[in-house]
């Protein structure tokens, strides 16, 4: 029947709104200081992609156009999410990089009802509490675990030859939990080496 037709149907061809109008996505990067270079790459590759996909056709037959906000501090960065969704129609909003300003984001876009894709903001914390029924704000899957795995094979590899370590972190949220993680994998590490012969 009408159901089996409609299942049928590529999914691209829903939903079923004005086929000329852009698909508009919204980005919040930093541009400047600590966090400038990890902004400025995500959004050549963010450029990149939407050139190769306007190129291609667009969305299902949509092209794609950009509309750029600067990341800074949660607050300012809010007010751009904001200003993204109200008054520039954005379809998604796509960036982050901080994790203090994501776990303010993720929440403002959960109350907006605002399709948010954060490229970063890893920090494990705060999202679970603050986010218990996450519908709109989704981040990238890595962790403060898999960040610091690195360090944690350097001091396996250099196994009894390693006294004491320090950790040069950023003073927030993703910073200390890094740290945290860090010491957690280290001490269960070292009790493994203790047994390995």
């Amino acid at each position: 029947g009408a159901g089996a037709a409609v299942a049928a149907q590529p999914y691209v061809s829903f939903p079923a709104i004005a086929q000329n109008a852009p698909v508009r996505v919204g980005i919040i990067a930093p541009k400047s200081g600590i966090a400038g270079t990890i902004g400025e790459c995500g959004l050549r590759g963010t450029q990149f992609a939407v050139e190769h996909i306007n190129a291609s056709g667009g969305i299902a037959g949509r092209k794609v156009e950009l509309i750029v906000e600067e990341e800074t501090n949660p607050k300012d960065s809010i007010e751009r999410l904001r200003k993204l969704v109200l008054q520039d129609k954005v379809d998604c909003v796509q960036g982050i990089v901080s994790s203090g300003v994501s776990l303010a984001m993720g929440a403002v876009a959960e109350e907006m009802k605002a399709l948010w894709l954060s490229w970063d903001g890893t920090t494990q914390k705060g999202v679970e509490e603050s986010m218990p029924r996450v519908k709109y704000a989704f981040r990238s899957c890595d962790n403060e675990c898999e960040a610091v795995m690195a360090s944690i094979l350097t001091a396996k590899h250099f196994k009894g030859k390693i006294k004491t370590v320090a950790g040069i972190s950023p003073d927030y949220s993703y910073g200390r939990d890094n740290w945290a993680a860090f010491l957690a994998i280290m001490r269960q590490l070292i009790s493994y080496m203790m047994e390995d012969p």
